[in-house]
């Protein structure tokens, strides 16, 4: 299977352990994850790969130590154990963004950022478990750590003189100990709104990110803000909690056609991606309309701002899970509220979009 730890013996290993998985017909060849039967002998697809990923794991952690240097300016550490011995010997300022992989332009935009500022930066990817309800997709989300590395590396092209590590955790229990409980809440505004519709999951965010604050010891934290009530939250959070850490927002990256990048794009079907991308076509309407009324009266009229809301989102071709104009610190936007967002989620079958525009 396909694994590259430079050792001996771990490939050695890796091919005994390939070769005691046959086909079940006359053919012998080691196992093909993309072409063995769905079920063998009560044995299904799915186990069979998290079976191999534990055992890609195992490999990592045997015969790397938790560490692989990929280059000159590229390190990738896969334990915690690993990372923090790094750390320890390295006490330099550090920028910090924080991912749960599947990477695109706009966690690169970060990095870039990050990388202009510091000649040190850690990147984590760690698909957080406590962030996703019982019913979302947290088995399904992508993980695709191999094709991260490698945009990361091309990237790097580009800026010779920086040094990223990777810290890549591959298991839920290297960031969350045995009967861990002590989760951190988001306060009122982690109810609002996403918080809302996703009971919890701002809970699991603040939770993994203090966790991660305390291993990496960073200087500076790099957030986007399509994520915008995520923002405001850990902005907060590291304020109540005196987090010696200061945090840099990224604007939100867009496709070409103005979808805001998201790793969860890639679910959307071409069908569906045509129909996404009325997304901000019509936020930017709902936008043009408040400030009308916003020019009409000098100031907000709360009524006026629900009723024109809630009549667009009525008669649009898109289903809106919600649309609000908040205050930027997220509070009810009062009559003389001049720093303002509009945060809304489309819902496309069981995808859910997000966007805001400030």
């Amino acid at each position: 299977f396909p694994v590259t730890i430079e050792s001996g013996n771990a490939k050695k290993s890796m091919f005994l352990l390939a070769t005691k998985f046959k086909r079940p017909h006359k053919h012998s060849s080691p196992v093909d994850t993309e072409m063995i039967p769905m079920n063998i002998g009560g044995l299904k697809m799915d186990c069979l790969k998290r079976l191999l990923s534990q055992i890609k794991m195992f490999l990592r952690k045997k015969f790397s130590n938790g560490l692989k240097r990929l280059s000159h300016n590229l390190t990738v550490f896969y334990t915690t154990e690993s990372f923090k011995q790094w750390r320890k010997k390295n006490s330099y300022p550090l920028g910090f963004v924080p991912t749960m992989g599947n990477l695109h332009l706009g966690h690169i935009s970060l990095l870039e950022m990050a990388i202009k500022k510091y000649s040190q930066v850690v990147l984590s990817i760690f698909v957080n478990p406590t962030q996703f309800g019982p019913s979302e997709d947290f088995e399904k989300y992508p993980r695709t750590l191999e094709q991260d590395i490698l945009l990361v590396e091309l990237m790097l092209k580009n800026y010779p003189d920086a040094q990223v590590i990777v810290y890549a955790p591959q298991h839920p229990s290297e960031i969350y100990h045995k009967d861990f409980s002590s989760f951190i809440s988001p306060g009122k505004i982690g109810t609002l709104l996403e918080g809302e519709k996703r009971p919890g999951h701002f809970q699991g965010v603040c939770s993994v990110v203090s966790i991660l604050l305390h291993i990496v010891q960073p200087e500076c934290l790099f957030l986007g803000k399509k994520d915008y009530q995520q923002w405001k939250i850990l902005q907060k959070m590291i304020t109540d909690l005196h987090f010696p850490v200061s945090i840099i927002a990224g604007e939100t990256v867009r496709n070409s056609e103005g979808l805001a990048l998201s790793s969860r794009n890639r679910y959307l079907s071409s069908q569906q991606l045509e129909l996404a991308l009325n997304f901000p076509q019509q936020l930017h309407q709902i936008k043009s309309l408040l400030v009308e009324e916003w020019e009409k009266n000098h100031c907000w009229k709360v009524d006026a701002i629900s009723s024109t809301i809630a009549t667009f989102c009525q008669n649009s071709i898109l289903q809106w899970d919600y649309c609000a104009l908040r205050q930027q610190d997220l509070e009810d936007v009062s009559e003389g509220s001049r720093e303002v967002v509009l945060l809304a989620v489309i819902r496309i079958e069981n995808l859910r979009l997000l966007d805001n525009m400030e």
